[in-house]
């Protein structure tokens, strides 16, 4: 087995699936070959005033009919063949059929008058294919082969050893070159095959090591993306613990097992407890994002979202009551279908949204939250009458770290990463979050916030095998 295989594109999935294109590009082009030189036989006496021998027309069909069995041939097989180096696999595949094509093109070319005829162009077009594809000593070997028996068969003509079959009607008479003029013309042809195949593989490869280089630089910085996020899960899981006890001394206190508080001094130590929760969330937040990207995960199990809803509506109770906010849930679905996703991402998410719609929400404001569906979509929609947001700033609220202009001038405390959490655990179940302000419920007091969330139901990812889009047949 003739190896072609270069040993850094062993592995390379993403040089595979360029080889698995350009095969089918051989196999498509091959398809409107035949078209054309059927239309080329049929038609050519009408449209060019050629006259065909019998001969060549019965060589034309056989040839159309010999190109057509073994593109058929090919195209059932070349699913089939794996990509392992070592066994025949795509690259194999590809000088196959550069092979059977020059030597079918030879056929033709002596048919169609030899030295003269147009159809020696079409190696051209293999050199280039070929020579991004195959290894440089490998194309070389074969167009010097193909050049070597073009050159042959010229010179067999010239000296009246083959027959010369002209197409009659394309020249006026039969040309009689001399030898220079055959010399001089294979001499340019061979030089011309031969600097494409240098200058095409030359450029193809430096393209494919250049891309090696990209993956792997990738690939580390991927490593160090994972090192860092490893770091900062132990850093911010150790900052865990000194919050936690902050929360667990405040409650001690406020209990009064220590002594009797002033109401002063109570209202201050609630404002502790209060921030010591804000500062747990956020570390909370932190971990989950870094989790996130970390292990990669995916949707795990079939959920109804309604529970979902319905639980974190329960956990927010207390925030409802004490700020008097009227919410309502219109649940408009068309069926009750179950979202596949992670249970506690997604709850996680739908928390983060209702937490800040209770949270920028004034008191005795409202809060609507609207649940839609198509065939393959979720729809799920939390609107608020809060402050809203800037129409110039609704682009950048779901970067980390950042708040709105009209946030910071209220006392309301916040660290900017809720938007982003939610955003990483939609876009992992394929979704996507929108947002718009003035909400669907606000006013010119309160214009409030929209947030749109659509859900796949299928949401996980379809992989790509060997092509894009344009090659579904495939």
């Amino acid at each position: 087995m003739i190896v072609l295989v270069p040993k850094w594109a062993h592995h390379y999935e993403e040089f595979w699936n360029a080889i698995r294109i350009r095969n089918l590009w051989f196999i498509k082009i091959r398809y409107i070959f035949v078209g054309a030189l059927l239309l080329f036989v049929l038609a050519g006496e009408w449209l060019l005033n050629l006259k065909f021998s019998t001969r060549q027309i019965l060589v034309f069909l056989l040839i159309t009919l010999y190109i057509f069995s073994y593109n058929l041939i090919i195209q059932s097989v070349r699913k089939r063949i794996k990509c392992v180096p070592g066994k025949f696999n795509p690259l194999h595949l590809s000088l196959l059929q550069i092979v059977l094509d020059l030597s079918i093109l030879l056929v033709l070319i002596y048919y169609t008058g030899g030295i003269d005829s147009h159809f020696h162009i079409f190696a051209i077009f293999h050199t280039i294919i070929g020579s991004l594809i195959l290894p440089g000593h490998v194309i070389f070997t074969v167009m010097s082969i193909y050049l070597l028996s073009y050159a042959g068969m010229c010179f067999l003509q010239y000296f009246d050893i083959l027959h010369v079959h002209y197409l009659i009607g394309l020249f006026e008479k039969e040309y009689n070159h001399g030898l220079n003029y055959v010399l001089l013309t294979l001499i340019i042809y061979s030089t011309m095959i031969l600097m494409s195949v240098y200058l095409a593989n030359k450029i193809s490869h430096q393209l494919y090591r250049r891309e090696q280089q990209l993956k792997t630089s990738l690939e580390k910085i991927q490593q160090v993306e994972e090192k860092k996020q490893k770091y900062i899960i132990g850093v911010v899981h150790e900052i865990k613990s000194p919050i936690s006890a902050i929360q667990s001394i405040a409650d001690l206190i406020l209990q009064e097992y220590i002594v009797p508080l002033p109401a002063q001094l109570k209202e201050k130590i609630e404002r502790i407890k209060i921030r010591s929760a804000d500062g747990l969330n956020l570390v909370n937040n932190v971990l989950f994002i870094s989790r996130l990207r970390l292990l990669n995960l995916r949707p795990t199990e079939s959920i109804d979202v309604m529970n979902i809803l319905n639980g974190v509506i329960d956990k927010r109770c207390t925030d409802i009551r004490n700020k008097n906010i009227n919410l309502k849930v219109n649940d408009l679905r068309n069926s009750k279908r179950l979202l596949s996703a992670d249970k506690i991402l997604f709850e996680l998410a739908i928390s983060n949204l209702l937490c800040n719609a209770f949270k920028y929400t004034p008191t005795d404001g409202k809060v609507l939250i609207e649940l839609r569906d198509d065939e393959n979509n979720l729809f799920f929609e939390i609107s608020d009458t809060g402050i809203g947001i800037p129409k110039n700033e609704i682009q950048n609220i779901m970067h980390e770290f950042y708040r709105a202009t009209n946030v910071k001038r209220t006392d309301t405390e916040g660290s900017g990463l809720g938007l982003a959490l939610v955003k990483e655990v939609i876009e992992l179940h394929k979704g996507e979050i929108n947002f718009k302000s003035p909400s669907n419920i606000g006013d010119d007091t309160n214009p409030g916030t929209t947030v749109i969330l659509k859900l796949p139901f299928e949401s996980e990812s379809q992989d790509s095998t060997e092509e894009m889009n344009s090659t579904k047949e495939i």
